[in-house]
């Protein structure tokens, strides 16, 4: 079970949520290529590829999902996969990085490896700098090996006000490897 789980919060999740509660099921359009971005009011792969007819036929349009209506919240996850400063370093990546953050109003981040913080911080300049500011979360460092990692929410400060967090806490032995 636990290798189940773990992988299951390996792969990379998009998931945008309309007033209307409905949403297309895009995984895999753009596996090879990053997510689904708006750029010009045109959905595309971030890393720029076209959508096939097939995911647009699946309604995997966040262009026009976004003007539906003004209280639309888009909220996605992913794992950036050993996300330190070597990872943060690299011009390409906080780019990439920050215009995938910069299309939803909150963000929820797996992996973060960096025991500085330098590099969720860089993450969170990289996106303000696209023309909004955001804030962000971040947990405590997890695991039980020497391996350590944070999870951490990235969040529109003009769309997002958080509440009170509470650490999930297990009740029934040691299921899960990184729980809070």
């Amino acid at each position: 079970m636990k290798n189940k789980m773990k992988r299951s919060l390996i792969i990379s999740l998009f998931i945008i949520l309309t007033a209307s509660y409905a949403y297309a099921d895009c995984r895999g359009c753009c596996n090879s290529h990053g997510g689904i971005v708006c750029v010009n009011g045109v959905t595309q792969c971030v890393d720029g590829t076209q959508l096939s007819d097939k995911c647009r036929g699946k309604g995997c349009s966040v262009c026009e999902e976004a003007t539906e209506s003004d209280d639309t919240i888009k909220i996605a996850s992913f794992n950036i996969q050993v996300f330190g400063r070597s990872k943060a370093s690299k011009p390409e990546v906080m780019e990439v990085l920050s215009k995938i953050i910069f299309q939803f109003d909150i963000v929820a981040i797996q992996e973060i490896r960096d025991k500085t913080g330098k590099a969720i911080k860089d993450l969170e300049v990289a996106v303000d700098a696209l023309g909004e500011n955001y804030d962000f979360i971040i947990g405590p460092r997890l695991g039980r090996t020497n391996s350590k990692e944070q999870y951490a929410y990235f969040y529109r400060v003009s769309t997002i006000q958080p509440g009170e967090s509470i650490p999930y806490q297990e009740t029934s032995g040691d299921v899960i490897h990184r729980e809070r």
